[in-house]
């Protein structure tokens, strides 16, 4: 494991320091895509066999501080955990499991208030499905089935 680190790192600063966009490993491609600006929004994607893989950040500005989303792709895939902002505050935390949300799934209001409370499987809701007021209380819930209110 520590000579894997060792030869990582020695590839990230082959990349950083040559300006290089492909690396061949073992002939398999990882390409650092320069970031897309024709939009106004800047991104970190890694890609290996020309699939999505690894950690994934989007940007609204040129200097990276503006931090619109970030989380993981596997495969061209999202998965596990991915955090939204807007205005660099949280705005929602979603678990996925090959681009499906599968896991608990939070909103907020700008505040940092929890705004939304609910529970995915394979993209559905499932379960409680709670909607909250900024104060906190308890506006709505739901009872949740295959993504249907049921009660």
């Amino acid at each position: 494991m520590k000579y894997l680190s060792v030869f990582l790192l020695f590839i990230y600063i082959s990349i950083i320091s040559t300006a290089q966009t492909k690396v061949d490993i073992n002939e398999a491609w990882i390409e650092i895509i320069p970031a897309d600006t024709s939009a106004g929004i800047f991104d970190n994607t890694y890609v290996f066999n020309n699939a999505p893989n690894g950690y994934f950040e989007i940007y609204s500005n040129s200097e990276y501080e503006d931090l619109l989303m970030e989380g993981a792709f596997h495969n061209e895939k999202m998965q596990g955990q991915w955090l939204f902002y807007n205005n660099n505050v949280l705005s929602e935390e979603v678990v996925y499991l090959n681009d499906y949300r599968n896991g608990f799934y939070k909103c907020y209001y700008p505040s940092g208030q929890l705004k939304i409370l609910a529970y995915y499987k394979n993209g559905l809701a499932e379960g409680d499905y709670f909607i909250y007021n900024e104060d906190g209380s308890i506006r709505t819930k739901y009872k949740m089935h295959n993504g249907e209110i049921i009660e």
